[in-house]
C-alpha cells in the first residue's frame, strides 16, 4: 500500500509542474502580443497569477478527491478480499499457515483448519504458544522432511510433502503440505506459506490398493510356482517366501508331509520348530487367527500353542492348514512379532493358498511316484540287451533304450524324435503284418559289421483305437553264429561218432592186411612184381587208416602224445621237408623274431597241420607263388578284444601261413573247415584236410582263423598255449635202433580172428613166445594157469570183459604186471586215466610192424 501512495505522490507532482509550466508559457506568449502599458501589463500579470492559483486550486482539489476515492475504494477492495479469504481458508478441509524458517517448524499464522486437522485451536499452534507443530510430525519423517524443504528452497521451487502427523486424538493421520518461500523486493527469504490438508483415506486406499496387488501378484506367483515345481521342497520355499512377501511379514514356517522349510524363527530349527507346531496345535481343519498371543488363553486349542508362540517372540499369528482331499497333509504358519488384527480378505487369501499348495503337494506326490516308477522302469529298459523303443500314430520315436538307439542308427539311420519309415531297407509296414510261420521278422545287415536282428512289433490300443507301437529288437548275430557252431559241432560229432563206431572193427581190418603184408615181404623168395605189389597193399592200407584218422582228428576224437617242443627246429625241418615235396615254382619262406617258440604239441599231429595247409596253397599256386611261414608271440590281456571268438586271454604262439593263390570268396570262408567241404573239382579232394587241420588245432586247445583276398591270397593264422623255455627240460629224442625180442612169453587178447593170428605170427617172427586169448575171461584162464608171462598185449575194447578190466583184476592180484592195450577207437576218459598213471603204454590201430616192435622192447625193458 505504502508503495501506491508513494506512485500516486509522484504521478499529483508531475501533473502539477506539467500544468504550471504550460501556463506560464501560455499567459508570457499572450502578455507579449499585447501591447499595453506598464500598469496594464501588472494588472495582467497581477491577474495572470490569481487565475494561475484560483485554477490551480481547482485542479489539485479534483486531483486529491479522485486519488482519495481510489485509496478507498483499494482499502475496501483489500478488506473484502481479507475477508472473503479467511471465509474460503475456513471453508477448506485443511490449515493454511504462515510460518519462520526454521526447523522447529515455529507457525506465525495458522487457519482456523487447524483444529479438524490437528486437534489442536490455531492460537495453540501460533508461536508454538501451547504446542509445537513440529512436535505433531511422525518422528520417523521428520529429519526427510526438512532435507526435502532445504531442497526446494535452494532450486527456488514450490515443495510437496506426504507425511504422517500424531493429533491431539492419538489417531495418526496422513496429510499432503504444499508451500514455498516468501521473499522480500531484495529477494530475502521471509518466512513460508502454504496448505496442510488431509489425505489420510486417499493414503489408506492407495495401501490398500497396493497391497491387494502384492497379495495378487504374490498369489499368482505361487499359483505358478505350484503348477512349475517338480521338487515338494522347492515348491515349500517358493511358496513361504511369496506368502510372506503378500502380508508384509518377516516370520514363517510351511510343512508338508517329510519336508519342510522356515524364516526368521532361529534359533531353533525348522524340525523343532514343527514338531513344537504340531505338538501344539495339532491337525487343524479351518485357518486360525491370532492378533495377540494372551488370547489364545480364551481357545482351548490354540492355548497349547501360547507358550512356544511366548518363547519365539511371536505376538500374533495366522495358521493355515494344507489339506489334500480333505486329508490334513501340512500347515503354513505366519507370524509377527506385533500385534495385528487380521482381515476377513487376508484369512481368506490364507486359506486359498492352503488349498493351492494342498493341490500342488498332491500333485507332486503323485509325480514323485510317477517319476520313481519312470526311472525305476528306464533303469530296467536300460538294463535290458534288447533294443525296445515306442512310436505314435505318425511313426514317431517316442522313448528308445541305449540298444534301440544303437540299434535304430545301424538299421533305420534315425534316434528319437524323428519319424521311422523303413528298418534295414524295407518298408516299415513290411514287419507290421505277422509271418505266416509264426516266427519273427528278421533284419540282415550286409558290410564291415554283418548282423543278423529280430523284429517283434506290438500295437498299442487305448479305448480299442490304435494309437502307436512298442517294438522290439534283438540283435541274434551272435546267437545265429552260436547256433551255426552248435550245428557244426553236431555234424562233427555225428560224424565222429560214426568214425568212431567203424574205427575198430576198420582198423581191425586194416591192421590185418598191413601185419600180413608185412610177412609176406619179409619172405626171400618173393619176386620183384610180387614185393611191388606187397608194398602198393600196405601204401593203400595206411591211406585207408589216414582216411579214419583225418575223420577222428576233425571230430577231435583222435589220440595226442604232446609234449614240450620248440617250433623253431620243427619248422626248419618242416620246411626242408616241403622244399622236397613241393613243385620248384613255390618258394618258402620262414621268418621268426625270438629264440624260442615253446608249445605243448604233438609233433606228429601238428606236422598233419602243416602238412595239409601246405597241399592247399600248393593247389592254390597252379602257377607257383611264395608260401610264407611266420612265427611271433601274441599276449591277450584282460579287457582286449581277441583276434577270434571265445578266444581267452594270455601268451600264445602265433603261427601265420600265407600263400600268394588267387584267393577264396568270401562266401566260402565260413564253410571250409566243414568235413566234406571243397571247392576243387570232383576227384581232386576229400573235403577232410582243413576239417582235420581244424580240429587238431581245437584239441591242442588253440585257436585258427583265415583271411583271404581274391587275387591276392590267403592266410592261415593258429593260435597255440606258450609255454616258458623250461618246459623243455627233459624231453625224449629220437629212440635207439629197433631190436628183437629175447623169447619172452605175450598174452595176445583180441576179439577179432584175424587180427589176433596176424598178431601171434608177427610176434613169433620177432622172437617172442605168443599165447592169445579171445577175450579177458579167456585171457585170465591162460594167465593164471600158464608159466609165467611177460606183457599182455591187449585190445581195449571186447565182448564180455575189455582191456581195463582186465588190467584191473590182474593188477590186483599180479602188481608187477605189464600190460600194453590196443584201441581202434578214441581212447575214452578211462583209458586216458590208465595212460596218465603211467601204468600201461598203448598202440593206435592200425599199427605196423616197427611200432609194435619198438612198444614191447620199451615196456619190456622198463
Amino acid at each position: 500500500m505504502k508503495e501506491v501512495r508513494v506512485c500516486s505522490a509522484l504521478r499529483l507532482t508531475l501533473v502539477y509542474a506539467l500544468v504550471g509550466v504550460a501556463w506560464i508559457l501560455l499567459t508570457d506568449q499572450l502578455q507579449a502580443a499585447l501591447s499595453g502599458d506598464q500598469a496594464e501589463l501588472t494588472a495582467v500579470q497581477t491577474l495572470k497569477g490569481w487565475v494561475f492559483i484560483f485554477g490551480s486550486s481547482v485542479f489539485i482539489f479534483f486531483l486529491l478527491k479522485r486519488e482519495f476515492m481510489c485509496f478507498r475504494d483499494i482499502e475496501l477492495a483489500r478488506e473484502e478480499s481479507e475477508r472473503t479469504l479467511l471465509t474460503l481458508m475456513e471453508d477448506l478441509p485443511g490449515m493454511a499457515y504462515r510460518r519462520q524458517v526454521d526447523p522447529s517448524w515455529s507457525m506465525d499464522f495458522v487457519s482456523e483448519g487447524c483444529k479438524e486437522l490437528t486437534g489442536y485451536e490455531p492460537s495453540a499452534l501460533m508461536r508454538n504458544e501451547t504446542v509445537a507443530y513440529f512436535d505433531l510430525i511422525h518422528p520417523e519423517d521428520r529429519d526427510s522432511l526438512w532435507s526435502s524443504i532445504q531442497v526446494s528452497l535452494e532450486q527456488n521451487r514450490p515443495y510437496q510433502l506426504v507425511y504422517r502427523i500424531s493429533p491431539s486424538n492419538d489417531m495418526q493421520k496422513w496429510v499432503l503440505e504444499q508451500g514455498q518461500g516468501v521473499y522480500s523486493p531484495e529477494g530475502e527469504l521471509i518466512c513460508l506459506g502454504g496448505f496442510i490438508t488431509d489425505v489420510t483415506e486417499r493414503i489408506e486406499a492407495e495401501q490398500e490398493v497396493r497391497r491387494r496387488a502384492g497379495q495378487q501378484e504374490a498369489f499368482n506367483a505361487i499359483v505358478t510356482a505350484s503348477s512349475r515345481a517338480t521338487d515338494l521342497s522347492q515348491l515349500l520355499t517358493s511358496v513361504l517366501q511369496h506368502t510372506l512377501n503378500a502380508f508384509k511379514l518377516k516370520l514363517g514356517v510351511v510343512w508338508v508331509l517329510d519336508y519342510a522349510e522356515m524364516q526368521g524363527l532361529s534359533p531353533l530349527s525348522v524340525h523343532d520348530v514343527v514338531k513344537r507346531l504340531i505338538s501344539a496345535g495339532g491337525e487343524i481343519e479351518e485357518v486360525q487367527a491370532t492378533s495377540h498371543w494372551e488370547s489364545m488363553k480364551e481357545d482351548a486349542d490354540l492355548a497349547r500353542m501360547e507358550e512356544f508362540f511366548s518363547e519365539v517372540g511371536i505376538q500374533a499369528s495366522l495358521t493355515i492348514p494344507v489339506l489334500s482331499e480333505g486329508r490334513f497333509i501340512g500347515g503354513l504358519l505366519l507370524a509377527d512379532e506385533h500385534v495385528r488384527e487380521w482381515s476377513v480378505e487376508e484369512i481368506e487369501l490364507g486359506r486359498v493358498i492352503g488349498s493351492q499348495l494342498g493341490s500342488a503337494a498332491e500333485r507332486l506326490v503323485l509325480l514323485g511316484t510317477i517319476q520313481e516308477q519312470a526311472y525305476l522302469l528306464q533303469r530296467i529298459l536300460d538294463t535290458v540287451r534288447e533294443g525296445i523303443f515306442t512310436l505314435d500314430s505318425e511313426r514317431r520315436i517316442l522313448v528308445a533304450n541305449p540298444s534301440a538307439r544303437t540299434y535304430l542308427s545301424r538299421i533305420a539311420g534315425v534316434g528319437p524324435g524323428e519319424i521311422l519309415t523303413q528298418l534295414g531297407g524295407h518298408a516299415f509296414e513290411e514287419f507290421l503284418t505277422p509271418r505266416k510261420d509264426g516266427l519273427p521278422h528278421e533284419i540282415e545287415m550286409d558290410g564291415k559289421d554283418a548282423s543278423v536282428f529280430e523284429i517283434y512289433p506290438n500295437p498299442v490300443e487305448v479305448d480299442a483305437e490304435e494309437t502307436g507301437w512298442t517294438i522290439l529288437v534283438r540283435d541274434v548275430t551272435e546267437v545265429r553264429q552260436v547256433q551255426r557252431r552248435v550245428q557244426e559241432q553236431i555234424r562233427r560229432g555225428a560224424v565222429g561218432q560214426l568214425a568212431a563206431g567203424i574205427a575198430h572193427d576198420f582198423n581191425n581190418i586194416i591192421a590185418a592186411i598191413i601185419l600180413y603184408s608185412e610177412m609176406v615181404l619179409g619172405l626171400s623168395d618173393l619176386s620183384t612184381k610180387g614185393r611191388q605189389r606187397m608194398n602198393t597193399i600196405i601204401e593203400q592200407a595206411h591211406r585207408a587208416a589216414e582216411l579214419t584218422r583225418q575223420i577222428l582228428d576233425f571230430s577231435r576224437r583222435g589220440i595226442l602224445e604232446p609234449h614240450p617242443m620248440d617250433l623253431i627246429p620243427f619248422m626248419k625241418e618242416m620246411v626242408k621237408l616241403l622244399e622236397r615235396t613241393l613243385p620248384e615254382n613255390i618258394r618258402i619262406r620262414f621268418n621268426y623274431e625270438d629264440d624260442h617258440y615253446v608249445v605243448n604239441t604233438d609233433p606228429g599231429r601238428i606236422q598233419q597241420v602243416f602238412m595239409n595247409l601246405a597241399v592247399n596253397a600248393r593247389d592254390a599256386m597252379p602257377s607257383g607263388g611264395m608260401l610264407t611261414f611266420i612265427l611271433s608271440h601274441f599276449e591277450l590281456k584282460d579287457g582286449d578284444l581277441p583276434p577270434l571268438h571265445d578266444m581267452p586271454s594270455g601268451r600264445w604262439v602265433q603261427i601265420s601261413v600265407s600263400d600268394s593263390g588267387g584267393g577264396i570268396p568270401q562266401e566260402d570262408l565260413s564253410n571250409i573247415f566243414e568235413p566234406f567241404f571243397t571247392t576243387k573239382a570232383p576227384g581232386e579232394g576229400t573235403g577232410l584236410g582243413l576239417a582235420q587241420v581244424f580240429g587238431i588245432v581245437k584239441q591242442h586247445e588253440g585257436f585258427i582263423g583265415v583271411t583271404s583276398q581274391l587275387g591276392k591270397g590267403t592266410t592261415f593264422d593258429l593260435y597255440l598255449p606258450a609255454l616258458s623255455i623250461t618246459a623243455l627240460t627233459g624231453i625224449i629224442t629220437e629212440e635207439g635202433e629197433l631190436k628183437a625180442g629175447e623169447m619172452e612169453t605175450i598174452l595176445v587178447v583180441e576179439d577179432d580172428d584175424a587180427m589176433r593170428e596176424a598178431l601171434v605170427e608177427m610176434l613169433k617172427l620177432m622172437n617172442y613166445v605168443a599165447l592169445c586169448a579171445k577175450d579177458g575171461r579167456e585171457a585170465l584162464e591162460i594167465f593164471e594157469g600158464e608159466p609165467p608171462i611177460d606183457l599182455v598185449l591187449s585190445d581195449l575194447v571186447m565182448p564180455e570183459m575189455g582191456g581195463v578190466a582186465l588190467y584191473g583184476i590182474l593188477k590186483d592180484k599180479y602188481p608187477d604186471v605189464k600190460m600194453v592195450v590196443m584201441t581202434g577207437y578214441p581212447l575214452a576218459e578211462k583209458g586216458k586215466d590208465l595212460l596218465e598213471r603211467g601204468i600201461v603204454a598203448w598202440l593206435q590201430k592200425p599199427l605196423d610192424s616197427d611200432t609194435l616192435a619198438r612198444t614191447l622192447r620199451k615196456v619190456l625193458s622198463q
